[in-house]
């Protein structure tokens, strides 16, 4: 299997010429006449079948994450890039745009022929292709080649399950289950969080009564979703490369999930997982429980030789032993996947190879084994706007010890106090990643079930690599009274409908919010609240510490079109948006077509303030002040 790179562009270092793959001739002898003489195609379609893989595969990719922000970053693309490209002529003919992927749902996947030198020649492609490598760079869009897209599709996941990809590297497949696992989810927490902000379900929130099914008020609840409207699946995502298991990670980390574990494992001989017995009577001993799956991907190593349109080193290394050498390996995987199903679950095994050997025959290998209780589905049905390949443009280590907090900790009360979060919000699933469990820097958060499975494995040989989504981060604060523990955003949408007012502010203009883009510490102190706007008096008034920013809808021209919310800090003298500089870039880009550079305001103030603090530093000293603005910036710089 192939690594693909996540990033537009790229390219050897400076001085240094690239590989001439154009130089390589795509011809093969041996190549040719071993599929011609199988007869993978009909013998009418054999010339136009080695025309295919001859062509260069185009460019495709994928917007990633949540459905909904998904789509919102999707209509920048439709409604401002696309209009811009469709009218441009290339020696006197109009060039192709990028299109939708026509079977992907929600047209969440696109491709593009363009040459590299009409992109380079036109600003409409320019501006387009920045488009792409800032929102690449945030993760709200993915370089995926278009026939890696339908093996999670096959699978049909649904919330709730739990789901496994034994050779999930580099991460592709992995984040559009990890997407499938939260689909619904936004709907789902915000009819609850609709219902949280009437009069009567805030007393019971105060007082921790309020549970999913009151809120629903007879409404069916949706099965997945019952962990008060979060989804309760669970992805594990596992690679036997430990290097590769951490690209998985980098690639996965984006979509901000609980119900994510990752793995270090040989796929060949995946270990069983336990899972905390469940009680028995008296007297009685309680049997080992191990975790089963509803649904398995075995995307696994091949020889690779279907990506001849991408690898052309295909042409030149091709060889009939390369599939009869991995043959045994891709059989193991599929059969130690069978061994860990649920009744009535579903394994969809894969390869980017086109030979029979990596493929019919490791899959008849298994009928033999399980021909009794396991039975093969055709992947022609369920995705019917399919064609084939002919017919469209696809071509030794130390880790962290994973330990959880106990809920009485009073880092928790600090926490929800200050937050005036729900006492309905679960404090059993937080945890540490150090030996001695103690919250020294980070908080981490997981599901349920994930929480037992690395409690219940520990110390069975089980190799853990990553699992939990960053929830609170610890910061340096001037005053006691102030809680020291941040909310990141990784683990916002997640906490956001269980955090009080008190600690909380809207903003309905873009305007604004374009403003805390662009300024990065911009001062509050000395009347610099005014030029805040809606959000000044708030800023000026509000307490030290972290805040949430929320971003409400409204159909006015200056007002948002997606509901989001960003981590604030309010320190003693300046506001910051708590967003890496990239974010904040990428969000000018795609809400304001702005690639204004960003601005530190307290480099300006440092030239103007400098004689100031000077003459008052024997005042300050004899008072005994201390937490000067030039203090509380250095560390507040050390969250970008």
């Amino acid at each position: 299997m192939g690594r693909r790179s996540k990033k537009f562009g790229g390219g050897g270092k400076r001085g240094t010429r690239p590989t001439n793959y154009a130089a390589i001739e795509k011809s093969n002898e041996k190549f040719e006449s071993y599929y011609n003489g199988l007869k993978v195609v009909p013998e009418d379609e054999k010339e136009q079948f080695w025309e295919a893989l001859r062509r260069d595969l185009p460019n495709s990719f994928r917007f990633t994450g949540s459905r909904k922000h998904a789509l919102a970053v999707q209509e920048r693309l439709k409604d401002f890039y696309i209009p811009n490209i469709t009218s441009i002529r290339y020696e006197g003919e109009l060039v192709e745009p990028p299109k939708p992927v026509p079977w992907y749902p929600d047209q969440l996947a696109w491709s593009m022929t363009t040459p590299k030198q009409v992109v380079r020649r036109f600003p409409p492609f320019a501006s387009f292709h920045k488009f792409l490598v800032s929102e690449t760079e945030v993760g709200n869009i993915s370089r995926q080649e278009v026939v890696s897209m339908i093996p999670p599709l096959l699978l049909d996941v649904r919330p709730g399950m739990v789901v496994l990809d034994m050779c999930a590297a580099p991460g592709s497949k992995s984040a559009q289950l990890m997407e499938m696992i939260h689909a619904g989810e936004e709907e789902q927490m915000k009819s609850m969080t609709d219902r949280l902000e009437n009069k009567d379900a805030q007393v019971a929130r105060q007082q921790g009564r309020v549970e999913i099914a009151d809120l629903l008020n007879g409404e069916a609840e949706l099965d997945g979703f019952e962990d008060d409207g979060r989804s309760t699946g669970l992805l594990i995502a596992n690679d036997s490369d430990y290097k590769r298991a951490h690209m998985l990670i980098h690639q996965m980390k984006r979509l901000n999930s609980p119900n994510l574990l990752v793995t270090n494992h040989d796929a060949t001989m995946y270990p069983s997982i336990r899972l905390p017995s469940l009680p028995v009577a008296d007297g009685k001993r309680s049997p080992n429980r191990y975790l089963k799956f509803d649904r398995i991907l075995a995307d696994v190593p091949c020889s690779g030789d279907g990506t001849a349109r991408k690898n052309v080193n295909v042409w030149k290394d091709w060889n009939p032993a390369n599939g009869i050498g991995l043959h045994p390996t891709q059989a193991r995987i599929l059969v130690r996947a069978l061994q860990m199903l649920k009744p009535g679950g579903r394994v969809v095994y894969s390869t980017c190879s086109m030979n029979p050997i990596e493929n019919e025959a490791v899959i008849a290998s298994a009928i033999d084994r399980f021909s009794q209780t396991r039975a093969v589905a055709p992947a022609s049905k369920p995705e019917t706007a399919l064609s084939r390949p002919i017919k469209q443009k696809s071509g030794q280590q130390f880790e962290e010890p994973f330990k959880y907090l106990d809920s009485q900790l009073k880092e928790f009360d600090t926490i929800f106090k200050f937050y005036d979060l729900s006492p309905q919000f679960p404090k059993d699933r937080f945890m540490v990643r150090n030996a001695d469990g103690r919250p020294h820097k980070t908080i981490y958060y997981t599901t349920a079930l994930a929480r037992d499975i690395l409690t219940e494995n520990e110390g069975t040989g089980m190799k853990f690599v990553h699992c939990g989504v960053k929830m609170f981060v610890k910061q340096d604060v001037q005053r006691p009274d102030v809680c020291p523990w941040r909310i990141q955003k990784d683990g916002l949408t997640l906490l956001e409908p269980w955090i009080g007012t008190g600690r909380t502010v809207k903003i309905y203009k873009k305007t604004t919010l374009r403003k805390l883009l662009v300024e990065m510490f911009p001062k509050v102190n000395d009347g610099g609240w005014k030029e805040l706007g809606e959000l000044g008096e708030w800023a000026r008034d509000v307490d030290m510490g972290c805040c949430v920013l929320k971003l409400i809808p409204t159909n006015e021209e200056d007002g948002f079109h997606e509901h989001m919310v960003l981590p604030l800090w309010r320190s003693l003298y300046s506001l910051n948006l708590m967003l890496p500089k990239e974010e904040r870039r990428a969000m000018l880009l795609r809400l304001f077509n702005d690639e204004t550079p960003l601005v530190n305001t307290t480099h300006k103030r440092d030239a103007a303030t400098a004689k100031k603090e000077e003459e008052s530093l024997e005042t300050s000293q004899a008072l005994g002040e201390d937490g000067r603005e030039s203090e509380d910036v250095i560390k507040q710089e050390a969250i970008l």
